[in-house]
């Protein structure tokens, strides 16, 4: 189960559509949420964002230690877009 996750999180070819759909279910949730029970985006973005984060910053160590890959320029690219989006919210 352990080596279907890793591939899962890193695989970017095979589970493209997947991917995109668990993401589209999950944006889907949180309008929910946040129009059934009357809770602020501004509470659950930063939330999701730091999922992201999290999930980058994994995804960018896994690739350093384990595969001796170079990252991608794209993956640094979403590391700093989220972490702008996150500070941004701070101060909203």
């Amino acid at each position: 189960m352990r080596q279907g996750v890793v591939e899962f999180l890193f695989n970017e070819k095979k589970y493209r559509v997947e991917k995109f759909l668990i993401l589209l279910l999950l944006w889907f949730a949180i309008f929910y949420v946040t129009t059934v029970f009357q809770v602020s985006l501004f509470v659950l973005y930063p939330l999701l964002f730091t999922v992201v984060l999290i999930m980058s910053l994994i995804k960018i160590m896994w690739y350093n230690k384990k595969e001796k890959k170079n990252t991608s320029v794209i993956d640094w690219i979403g590391i700093v877009l989220v972490i702008i989006v996150l500070v941004a919210s701070v101060f909203l």
